[in-house]
């Protein structure tokens, strides 16, 4: 899996594993991806993920994403 060169490796191994147990327990309670991905409050997507291993790629990214400060 390609990952852009500006993330850290350290935080997006850590990212994976988080977003793997993330959607675990939204699976677990009978989710879908769908669901994890909003769930995690990322509504504006281009495409809904249609299994798993995309919302934690997804979700994964989103972790590793700069922040964003109000001014």
């Amino acid at each position: 899996m390609n990952i852009d060169n500006q993330i850290n490796p350290g935080q997006w191994t850590e990212a994976v594993g988080r977003a793997h147990n993330y959607c675990t327990a939204i699976d677990r309670r009978g989710g879908t991806p769908v669901d994890a991905v909003r769930a995690y409050g990322l509504f504006k997507l281009e495409t809904d993920p249609a299994d798993w291993d995309k919302a934690e790629l997804i979700i994964a990214l989103a972790m590793c994403a700069p922040t964003r400060h109000a001014n």
